[in-house]
């Protein structure tokens, strides 16, 4: 039952091999498939941060790299710079944070081909959630404003 109710809403032609099967949707439904891949991958871009973040804080695996102390204390400076403007407290001249977002965001990059295989393969499911949603607003709108 559960399988039904999930295969309803997923629209992908099963007799086409890898990737030809969700392309040809997007050929069908343009606008909601572009719109649908464009905020999944804004969210698999987002979402791996702190997912990333936090743990290589936790390990201090920032502090095991091959980099100079000056550069860090230079790249704390200048960040300092923006933080106090805009009324954040100052980083300390030894803080691992930027190190450590560097890294999490090399590693975001890295895992680019798999954002985008994931936001190819759940793009028709978030497309057919988008188009149900429009039609029931539009369905409402005629319904109470007409």
């Amino acid at each position: 039952m559960q399988r039904l109710f999930f295969r309803r809403y997923l629209t992908i032609n099963h007799s086409k091999k890898g990737w030809r099967r969700y392309i040809d949707q997007l050929k069908d439904r343009p606008a909601s498939h572009i719109t649908a891949f464009a905020i999944l991958h804004e969210v698999t871009a987002i979402l791996p941060f702190p997912l990333i973040y936090f743990p290589l804080k936790w390990l201090n695996i920032g502090q095991y790299l091959p980099i100079p102390i000056e550069y860090i204390q230079e790249g704390n400076k200048k960040i300092n710079r923006v933080r106090t403007r805009y009324g954040f407290e100052p980083l300390d001249e030894s803080s691992m944070v930027l190190v450590n977002l560097s890294m999490t965001y090399a590693i975001v990059k890295v895992l680019l081909p798999l954002r985008i295989g994931l936001s190819l393969m759940l793009t028709p499911w978030l497309a057919s959630i988008i188009t149900r949603s429009l039609s029931g607003l539009k369905r409402f709108k005629t319904k109470f404003f007409s």
